[in-house]
């Protein structure tokens, strides 16, 4: 490589950190990464990424049991994800390592969906959110997503 362009790359690595600096979030309000960090009490983003799917048939089931699981959790809470579309293209591991340098995912208000659990009968359950859980000096989070996107546990 030579000089002039070695010259470049630096100019625009520069240039480009330049751009990220003045860069502003989409919300001035708590941000997902933010809130699991210290929910967590370690960096989110350096912690691995575990994938659990379940079956669209069953999803009804994991919102009944993670609802019973807050029920005996008085610290529990539920945080919605928020961000725009992008927030149903991205999994949770996209979702922290894009917060970084860009903060593109506020918390918001859970997103639910009415599933069939009956012939005539519906559940309202979480479609999108983060649940966090704190028993025993264990603290956990568990983002539920159905449908299309592809959010998942940590």
């Amino acid at each position: 490589m030579d000089e002039n362009v070695g010259k470049f790359i630096d100019d625009f690595a520069a240039l480009t950190h330049l751009a990220l600096a003045g860069q502003h979030g989409s919300s001035a309000g708590p941000q997902l990464l933010a809130t699991l960090t210290e929910h967590l009490g370690v960096p989110a983003q350096d912690l691995p990424v575990v994938v659990e799917e379940i079956s669209a048939h069953r999803f009804v089931d994991a919102d009944i049991v993670l609802a019973d699981i807050a029920a005996a959790d008085p610290e529990h809470q539920l945080v919605g994800i928020g961000g725009g579309d992008r927030r149903h293209h991205s999994s949770l591991s996209d979702m922290l390592q894009q917060s970084q340098p860009y903060g593109q995912f506020p918390l918001s208000q859970p997103d639910y969906s009415n599933l069939a659990v009956g012939p005539d009968t519906q559940r309202q359950a979480v479609a999108l959110g983060v649940w966090l859980f704190t028993r025993s000096s264990v603290r956990t989070s568990w983002p539920m997503c159905a449908g299309s996107c592809s959010a998942t546990a940590s």
